[in-house]
């Protein structure tokens, strides 16, 4: 820069010794900076070539147990090593697969599908449907994943899945209801459990309900259910704002369990039923069974 203007020009050509001296001093104190950008390009390029091969695409068929993924699959592995922390040897390279996007769809378990997620060291596996599809007796949604609890070593091995829950497509009718598509249906050792789909208001049994849970038998007979009033209501003698949480764990009654800010309120007298409190009422009528402790008051506002 120095040699822009004149003057110092001048006075460097002059004393060239100088010159070459504060030249080298400055190529000096660059190496440092360069030798770490150096560095850091090597660790970047070692970074990229691992996570590389750490997302093959497979160049011919893979089976990997009962699997066979077909060529042209994305597939994510779980480690490169073939020690694992205790220098054991361990399942490494294209043994390793823990998820794949598939370049055409397979059939696993009777389902067509296109992505699988077999995390190594969890007691589940997980699917993507192609398309809408019929799954013990429920039709599962198009693109969701069903999940399957299995054993660790059981991770290629399909045949010793158990099915655990899937998001359900539209068309599912159960318990007096028709379920809104992205439902949520999963297998329990009593029966069944839905879960209706977020932000939808269904109407059972005369209530207008958000955040609307289900149990059914293994005969798909109703067990119970709960949720939240969609809109306030006034039964027999009590008020109850939108948001209180409501159950039904008898045939014919109704409990109500109020939320922390929004009391429930008698119509006559104004007493307040706050959220330590639950109220037990017949459905048919409003008729007040009881008033009993909440066993699991709530810590926050329900929605």
């Amino acid at each position: 820069l120095s040699l822009v203007w004149s003057r110092p020009r001048r006075y460097w050509r002059q004393r060239p010794w100088r010159a070459v001296t504060c030249g080298l001093l400055l190529v000096a104190l660059s190496l440092p900076g360069l030798l770490i950008q150096h560095e850091f390009r090597q660790i970047e390029k070692e970074q990229n070539a691992r996570q590389a091969a750490l997302h093959p695409t497979l160049s011919e068929p893979l089976t990997l147990g009962e699997l066979t993924l077909p060529a042209g699959s994305r597939a994510t592995l779980n480690t490169l090593e073939p020690l694992d922390w205790q220098q054991q040897p361990q399942a490494h390279g294209l043994q390793s697969v823990k998820e794949a996007e598939l370049s055409e769809p397979i059939e696993v378990l009777g389902l067509r599908i296109d992505a699988l997620d077999l995390p190594p060291s969890h007691y589940f596996s997980r699917v993507r449907l192609v398309a809408d599809q019929p799954l013990e007796g429920w039709q599962c949604a198009a693109g969701e994943w069903a999940e399957f609890a299995r054993e660790i070593e059981a991770q290629y091995q399909p045949s010793q899945w158990r099915w655990k829950h899937c998001r359900l497509a539209a068309g599912n009718r159960r318990g007096g209801l028709d379920w809104p598509a992205g439902s949520l249906v999963e297998r329990e050792s009593y029966g069944w459990r839905l879960r209706a789909a977020d932000n939808s208001e269904l109407s059972l049994d005369g209530l207008l309900l958000r955040s609307l849970e289900m149990s059914l038998n293994n005969d798909g007979e109703l067990l119970g259910w709960s949720g939240a009033l969609a809109r306030p209501l006034t039964l027999g003698e009590w008020q109850h704002a939108a948001g209180t949480r409501v159950s039904q764990d008898q045939p014919g009654q109704w409990l109500f369990t109020p939320q922390l800010k929004e009391p429930s309120r008698h119509t006559g007298n104004g007493r307040q039923v706050g959220n330590a409190e639950q109220l037990r009422q017949r459905a048919a009528d409003g008729y007040l069974l009881g008033i009993q402790a909440n066993p699991w008051p709530d810590t926050f506002i329900w929605d």
